[in-house]
């Protein structure tokens, strides 16, 4: 399986405060059978947005930390960008895609969408970018209308992650139920766990068990492992069989 956000480096945002917090959910990561992480950081965090060189450098050195501990996973790039930023990034060639080369994950304010919002997906569109909107099923817009609220980003290419947390009983209602809409409608592209530290794994375990009894065994296999190496992974990345 393929998690295309996760808030694994450690001391960047407000994930894991250090290498062994990192370690510990890593190691839960790999026992819930996840294969590759994407290192998804806040971008900015407070009033820093980490060099693009920086978070290469972190992400390298938790691989070699990992590969030390034995533990079965393969870190992707990226980081998770919010909108208010995105514009100069765009235009400064700073952002952070997954390594398809393409997308990024994109986060709106849990207000609601953006102003302009389709003025920057235009730029998107322009400078050859697909944005991949984080928890969609979190925004009020998408609450209040379901799928339609997400109709006209579709159309400007956007891809749609829903967190596996948003399925299970610890998520609030209005979420939950967005969540179910969207997976019951074929609107979700894939599922992400949006882990921050080792004690929320137990969500993203029971979310894992509730989109399985849901989506039968082949989509979970495409939300987990297909379609994800599609929307972030290199030529030829595969997101094996479930549970791997």
């Amino acid at each position: 399986m393929i998690d295309l956000h996760c808030h694994l480096l450690p001391g960047i945002d407000d994930g894991p405060p250090d290498l062994a917090s990192a370690l510990a959910v890593a190691r839960a990561m790999a026992g819930l059978g996840f294969r590759i992480v994407c290192c998804t950081p806040h971008r900015p965090w407070g009033e820093t947005a980490h060099p693009l060189e920086e978070l290469a450098r972190r992400r390298q050195e938790l691989q070699a930390a990992m590969d030390e501990e034995g533990i079965d996973l393969e870190l992707w790039g990226g980081a998770e960008h919010h909108s208010s930023l995105l514009a100069e990034l765009l235009k400064t060639g700073g952002v952070a895609a997954y390594p398809r080369g393409d997308s990024f994950l994109l986060e709106f304010p849990l207000a609601g969408f953006p102003p302009r919002l389709a003025e920057l997906l235009f730029l998107c569109q322009v400078k050859g970018r697909v944005p991949v909107i984080a928890h969609v099923e979190k925004y009020p817009e998408v609450q209040r209308e379901g799928e339609a609220a997400l109709a006209p980003l579709r159309e400007r290419g956007c891809r749609f992650l829903c967190n596996l947390k948003s399925l299970s009983g610890a998520s609030p209602r209005e979420q939950r139920s967005a969540a179910l809409s969207l997976l019951q409608a074929g609107a979700i592209d894939a599922f992400t766990t949006d882990l921050h530290e080792v004690g929320s794994v137990r969500f993203a375990e029971e979310g894992l068990r509730e989109l399985a009894r849901i989506a039968g065994e082949a989509g979970a296999r495409r939300l987990l492992s297909h379609a994800p190496a599609e929307i972030a992974g290199p030529s030829g990345a595969g997101g094996g069989e479930p549970g791997r």
